[in-house]
């Protein structure tokens, strides 16, 4: 009975006492919370609102640290007055150079540098500012600010330094003459870090450092002279020339002449010399040659006739067959491959007179004129009758506006250098080869190829379907006797012309198409009459006798 009353009276005393405890765990968390506050806004006192440069932070090692913008601006102007007569050696092997303040144009910009001060351990979020600023106050802080200098003008004077040290890497090497490799070992170069040489110098001057700048130079070796390497570049396997005509795709593969070497006896070779730079070993070369060049197969293809035209033009007019023999020789010998497209302007080129072409009689808006490069339509109509004949594809061709005497009326080719073309297109499965000559007064041209249809012959029918008779025009001329004329241009009749072409298989015709239907304007005929007056003989008079 008395224990129980014992423990009553004891849990009384514990529930008086628990207040008080309570009260002073308060009190000591209050402490706790406020010495923080204290603590952290001491720190926010000392980082976040402190108006100075950062005690702690220096420029290229001068103390900037607790100074205002306009007072550190102050000590790095003073500091770097003399700049300018500031030398730097700088030694690199045997060579050396002194680079002054003065020559580099160096100077330093104290305010930026002073502006570059204050922002340090500024920058980012609250706590990262807050934590940078701790430790700029607390640690020290050395920033790096490069000077102001004239950056072609350092460059120069290392440059000439480097110069003498340097010496490129020549790797091995070799040239190929006939059936021998003439190979060369390489040579030793010396490199020098210019980049490291210049930081170094300006890292000098950035801490008005007085000792000299040193560089060393590196030895570089060029590789060993690789046979094996050598060999799979210029191996190459024996292949005769040929053609194939895959899909319609037609190629000529050309000729590979082989060439290989006796491996393990160059290797013994380039072993002996390995250790001797810039030496030069021969390497004797097995050559084979292949049984058919392009030219044999080429002479395969174009062995059969496809077609020939000739025609006639007077040698005497020496203008005119100078044109036709400039433009026959620009088309002859061009192999069209199956698919290609033949342009005569594109081939012939423009007719000027740097190039030889002369000027002749042309037809110039129905009128025959002198111009430049007349005749040449004899070669482009002698062409287009070959083409017409060897069953190729004309892609584009025009009539003279007059008609010619060279060709049939509405089987000719008129061609202007940048407006009128003559075109067409090998439709063949094999190339063509265009063969032009001239003999005499006779343009022959040609049409080569593979016949793959002999029994297949191709013949050319115009027909004139209409007449336009040639009007007159009568010129007066006072200097020819009245009665007398004179024929100045021949009038001409213009023609309305069909042109067919005509396909025989076997002796038979299969065939006949309508090629072209061709308007021919006529000439107007100029004659000159003569108006002349004509002079009576003065009759006498006789007086009567009286």
């Amino acid at each position: 009975m008395d224990k129980a009353k014992k423990d009553v009276d004891n849990n009384k005393s514990l529930e008086k006492a628990e207040p008080k405890n309570n009260k002073k765990i308060l009190i000591r968390v209050a402490y706790i919370v406020a010495i923080v506050l204290l603590i952290f806004g001491l720190m926010c006192h000392f980082t976040l609102g402190y108006k100075k440069i950062y005690n702690g932070v220096h420029i290229n090692g001068v103390y900037v640290g607790g100074s205002t913008v306009e007072e550190a601006e102050s000590i790095l102007k003073d500091y770097y007055k003399s700049i300018n007569k500031m030398q730097v050696a700088v030694f690199c092997d045997d060579e050396s150079t002194v680079i002054s303040g003065e020559e580099i144009l160096a100077s330093f910009d104290a305010k930026k540098a002073a502006e570059t001060a204050i922002n340090v351990g500024k920058e980012g979020g609250f706590f990262t500012r807050l934590i940078s600023g701790i430790r700029c106050q607390l640690l020290d802080k050395d920033v790096n600010f490069d000077i102001n200098y004239e950056r072609l003008k350092l460059d120069s004077k290392i440059d000439k330094l480097v110069t003498k040290i340097e010496k490129e890497v020549v790797q091995p090497s070799y040239t190929r003459e006939g059936d021998k490799l003439y190979v060369t070992t390489g040579t030793t170069g010396i490199a020098v870090d210019e980049v490291n040489l210049t930081k170094q110098v300006i890292e000098k001057f950035n801490r008005l450092e007085y000792q000299p700048a040193k560089c060393n130079s590196t030895k570089v070796k060029p590789n060993k002279v690789d046979v094996e390497k050598i060999k799979n570049e210029v191996y190459a396997e024996v292949q005769d020339a040929a053609y194939k005509n895959d899909s319609g795709a037609f190629e000529v593969i050309q000729a590979v002449t082989g060439v290989d070497f006796d491996l393990e006896e160059a290797k013994k070779i380039a072993d002996s010399v390995k250790d001797i730079e810039g030496e030069q070993f021969t390497i004797d070369l097995l050559i084979t040659l292949p049984k058919l060049t392009v030219e044999d197969v080429l002479a395969d293809l174009f062995q059969d006739e496809l077609s020939t035209f000739s025609t006639n033009f007077k040698v005497s007019e020496v203008e005119r067959t100078t044109n036709v023999k400039l433009s026959a020789q620009a088309i002859n010998d061009t192999i069209l491959m199956p698919g290609q497209e033949f342009s005569y302007n594109n081939v012939v080129g423009e007719r000027s007179l740097e190039r030889g072409f002369k000027v002749a009689k042309v037809y110039d808006s129905g009128n025959v004129v002198d111009g430049l490069g007349g005749g040449i339509c004899q070669t482009s109509s002698t062409l287009y009758n070959a083409v017409l004949m060897a069953d190729l594809e004309v892609t584009a061709r025009k009539n003279h506006s007059l008609s010619v005497a060279y060709v049939p009326l509405g089987r000719d080719a008129t061609v202007s250098y940048g407006s009128i073309d003559f075109k067409f297109k090998n439709n063949k499965k094999t190339p063509i080869k265009i063969d032009a000559k001239i003999n005499g007064g006779t343009l022959t041209v040609k049409i080569l190829g593979i016949n793959d249809n002999p029994n297949r012959k191709i013949t050319l029918r115009t027909e004139t379907v209409g007449v336009r008779e040639f009007s007159e025009r009568i010129i007066e001329d006072s200097t020819l006797p009245a009665g007398a004329s004179e024929i100045v241009t021949h009038g001409k009749n213009g023609y309305t012309v069909k042109a067919y072409k005509i396909i025989n298989e076997n002796g038979t015709k299969i065939q006949e198409k309508l090629i072209s239907t061709d308007t021919y304007s006529p000439i107007v005929q100029v004659k000159k009459v003569g108006t002349q007056a004509t002079e009576v003989p003065e009759v006498p008079v006789f007086e009567e006798i009286l």
